[in-house]
């Protein structure tokens, strides 16, 4: 006997076939039987008319989340640690050279200070690109860790509904990069 029965209705399992009309058996709480005929249950739903997507209830991709809580916090602790050891040592590296230069040679020393600025604006140019490298890079391993919580995750639905290639070819095309650069991609 099933908890819930929601019958007649228009079902899309989500792998490409056909819609067909069915009855979905739901025993606690997850799908027991996806067919036609299905008899027996506490509730019954009558869905004639509308359609039924099961596998698909939950439409937010939490993977994305998660990996970019975990790879965000490392990332930053990553970058503060490494800023004030970098800050460091380049105030040092640039004060030391100044004035080796000045007590060296002070024409030098003034060249050297007139093309800083450009060397700035050079690094701040790179700066920008990196930046943009990262958010893309960030937004893959995003829609990696969706795809692959979501896929594991429900493991038995995957497997129910024969999408394991499906999966497989979804997870290829992101290490490719033939799907879009956008942190908001939905990999359900």
């Amino acid at each position: 006997m099933y908890d819930l029965l929601i019958k007649n209705g228009t079902i899309f399992n989500g792998t490409g076939s056909p819609s067909f009309y069915g009855d979905i058996g739901v025993k606690d709480g997850r799908i027991a039987r996806i067919g036609k005929g299905l008899e027996g249950a506490k509730t019954v739903i009558d869905a004639t008319g509308l359609t039924v997507t099961p596998g698909f209830i939950d439409s937010h991709s939490h993977g994305d989340l998660v990996s970019r809580i975990i790879a965000d916090v490392d990332t930053f602790a990553e970058g503060l640690l490494m800023g004030f050891t970098q800050l460091f040592t380049g105030i040092m590296t640039i004060l030391g050279t100044l004035v080796l230069m000045l007590v060296i040679n002070w024409k030098i020393a003034l060249v050297v200070l007139l093309i800083t600025p450009l060397s700035l604006v050079v690094a701040s140019f790179i700066a920008k690109r990196t930046y943009s490298m990262f958010r893309v890079q960030t937004a893959t391993r995003g829609r990696q860790t969706a795809l692959i919580d979501e896929t594991i995750g429900n493991i038995k639905v995957v497997r129910a509904f024969g999408h394991e290639a499906a999966s497989l070819e979804q997870f290829d095309e992101i290490l490719s990069g033939k799907q879009k650069n956008s942190a908001d991609t939905d990999c359900g």
